[in-house]
């Protein structure tokens, strides 16, 4: 069984609220930020995604959540050829 991207990104954000809590989104933007500066693209553009994912998983237990943007940016991450296939 294959694991895509998206699916990754939903499973590394649920581990970071489960083990940070409430600093959850800062830690993956710091992972995010360093390996920029490492120059690892891919890697810094797949933790924002985990931040992102991060913050809308927040915004759902807030009830603040609007659904409608979930396709949109699975979509972003396919479109930026990231997943395997």
């Amino acid at each position: 069984m294959w694991i895509t991207l998206p699916e990754a990104v939903s499973i590394y954000a649920r581990f970071f609220l489960a083990q940070y809590g409430a600093a959850a989104g800062q830690r993956a933007r710091t992972t995010a930020a360093q390996l920029k500066k490492r120059g690892d693209l891919q890697g810094h553009q797949v933790w924002s995604d985990v931040a992102r994912e991060i913050e809308h998983m927040t915004e759902i237990r807030a009830g603040s959540f609007d659904d409608r943007s979930r396709p949109k940016r699975q979509s972003q991450i396919q479109s930026r050829g990231l997943l395997q296939s």
